[in-house]
């Protein structure tokens, strides 16, 4: 009889024990240089999520959406997604009357991404959209370098003899 007036507590204490053990493995995870990504998207702040590879093909295969280049002008003119259209980072104020006037419902899927690893150009501008009320924004991690690797058969870009589109806010690809 006695041990059975123990085991409630025993299982209370090992309960306890897991759940802190748990507790204690997100917490360091959260604050390690490269924390271990527990799901695949991962929520930079409210309404920007960061996405794979495989995410944005889907995305892109729906034709829904919409595909954000960042970089600069002559970057996005050597080479782009097919299909994208660029607001450089940089220029992102300027060019959102034109933007907010072609795309305007704040519900389109919108992929943004630069050249990669080290490049934040697309955090930049999926706050931009972010802050002027698009809900449903994404950064392809890595962006442009590994799209290319992994889908050249869907990579656009302009030609050379090409008239220049900087008239225009946006400029887009083919």
């Amino acid at each position: 009889m006695n041990i059975l007036k123990k085991i409630p507590g025993f299982i209370f204490e090992i309960s306890a024990i897991i759940i802190i053990s748990i507790s204690l493995a997100f917490l360091y995870n959260h604050y390690r240089e490269k924390p271990v990504q527990i799901d695949e998207t991962k929520s930079i702040e409210k309404n920007i999520n960061e996405i794979s590879i495989e995410d944005s093909m889907n995305m892109f295969k729906n034709g829904e959406t919409l595909f954000i280049d960042a970089r600069e002008e002559s970057d996005f003119n050597k080479g782009h997604i097919k299909n994208s259209i660029n607001i450089p980072a940089e220029d992102a104020n300027s060019k959102a009357i034109n933007f907010l006037n072609r795309y305007k419902n704040k519900n389109t899927p919108i992929v943004v991404y630069c050249d990669g690893e080290e490049c934040d150009l697309s955090l930049k501008t999926s706050k931009f959209l972010n802050s002027i009320g698009y809900n449903d924004v994404n950064i392809l991690v890595n962006g442009w370098s590994l799209w290319k690797k992994q889908h050249p058969d869907l990579v656009g870009q302009n030609d050379s003899d090409k008239k220049s589109e900087s008239a225009t806010p946006v400029n887009e690809g083919d």
